[in-house]
């Protein structure tokens, strides 16, 4: 860091101080959308677009829309929005670029700027850098080259999914398109069970450190934590360091 910085501020610590009053006042509302039914929640839509017609701009609209959704996703997502994507939302409202790490919920960010914009009712779209379909694409191809080189069979071949909901609707339509035969399973298999994953996490444990063994134990779902949060404290252990047998030890210092 330059003198000049450590006398100034860098041009981000600038940008922070100028968007911290537009959090504070989400954060004063939050009280306030807690107390409000659903259906009153609901209607804070309507009431915005006609305040919108009236004269109001999004950015006058903005910290009041941003708390209701913050409370919408409380109450529908059980994930509540922090500050640091509170933040990330209000970048991306003026048009600007909000870099943010894995695991910092870019995806929640989106609801808030989606939301605000389409009061408007011009339309929103939000485009995802994980393309799901190119995955499955790269899996149809892996199968019909294996059954074509390798002499598989198709019911040789299986896919595990972990995420069903992801890929649902998605996996079918592409494997028919290569004309790939399938049949879904939706039983879990044993190896793959959560209490099957806390055990086998545990027995690594017993045996020293496994920073992974953590990770998988915590994300079993027999942990009062949510998958945010989870990824940000792995986030936040691969910057700072990761735990050895009896000390905190920087990234440089792993075996």
């Amino acid at each position: 860091m330059s003198v000049i910085s450590k006398l100034f501020g860098t041009h981000s610590e600038h940008e922070l101080k100028r968007i911290r009053p537009l959090v504070q006042k989400i954060e004063s509302l939050r009280g306030e959308m807690q107390a409000l039914s659903d259906e009153d929640l609901r209607g804070k839509t309507n009431e915005f677009k006609r305040r919108y017609t009236e004269g109001e701009t999004l950015d006058d609209l903005l910290p009041e829309a941003y708390a209701v959704v913050r409370e919408a996703g409380r109450r529908v997502l059980d994930m509540e929005h922090f500050e640091v994507q509170l933040i990330g939302g209000i970048i991306l409202h003026q048009g600007r670029i909000a870099e943010m790490r894995t695991g910092e919920g870019k995806t929640l960010v989106s609801t808030l700027p989606a939301y605000l914009n389409a009061i408007a009712g011009e339309g929103v779209h939000i485009v995802e850098a994980a393309n799901r379909r190119m995955e499955v694409e790269a899996i149809a191809a892996d199968i019909l080259r294996l059954c074509r080189e390798k002499d598989y069979r198709f019911h040789d071949i299986g896919i595990l999914v972990r995420e069903h909901g992801a890929y649902d609707g998605l996996l079918p339509l592409v494997l028919e398109d290569h004309g790939i035969p399938f049949f879904v399973d939706r039983k879990r298999a044993a190896a793959h069970h959560p209490l099957a994953e806390f055990l086998r996490s545990a027995l690594e444990l017993l045996h020293g450190w496994r920073y992974e063994a953590v990770f998988r134990c915590l994300r079993t779902g027999f942990f009062p934590m949510t998958w945010e949060q989870i990824d940000l404290l792995e986030n936040y252990v691969l910057e700072f360091g990761i735990s050895g047998e009896k000390r905190w030890r920087m990234e440089e210092d792993w075996p």
